[in-house]
């Protein structure tokens, strides 16, 4: 596969992955996703999250819908309860892959290119390092 047939697919499973990657930048979400890891296979409802946490109960469960759009988590219903627990192997399976596809399209990057032609940006990466 040629370079730009390779970055237009990396593109492509990017775009794909933007409800992750949205969904995990809020810090409430990852709270979330704390409590349900912790609850495991029993998960845990809108009632019993809210506990745990500062949020409201409306506000647990638009963090919820979020998460669950994006396919981090999956409702089951228990008698009239909505239960949430992590279904993350799928989409952290494919957001790892894009990744590996990410480092592998960079990984003929010539740095010595980069700092003859961009050497602040080399120099702020080294000061984040």
């Amino acid at each position: 596969m040629d370079k730009k047939t390779q970055i237009s697919e990396l593109y492509k499973q990017l775009h794909k992955k933007i409800p992750v990657f949205q969904a995990l930048a809020d810090e409430e979400r990852l709270k979330i996703l704390a409590h349900l890891l912790e609850a495991g296979s029993n998960g845990m409802n809108v009632t019993e999250i809210a506990a745990k946490s500062h949020l409201s109960r409306p506000a647990v469960s638009h963090h919820l819908k979020t998460l669950k759009d994006s396919g981090i988590i999956i409702p089951h219903k228990v008698a009239t309860q909505i239960y949430y627990v992590l279904d993350a192997e799928k989409s952290f399976t494919e957001l790892k892959q894009t990744i590996d596809a990410m480092e592998g399209a960079i990984s003929d990057l010539d740095l010595a290119k980069v700092k003859e032609n961009a050497p602040w940006l080399v120099k702020l990466v080294d000061e984040n390092s």
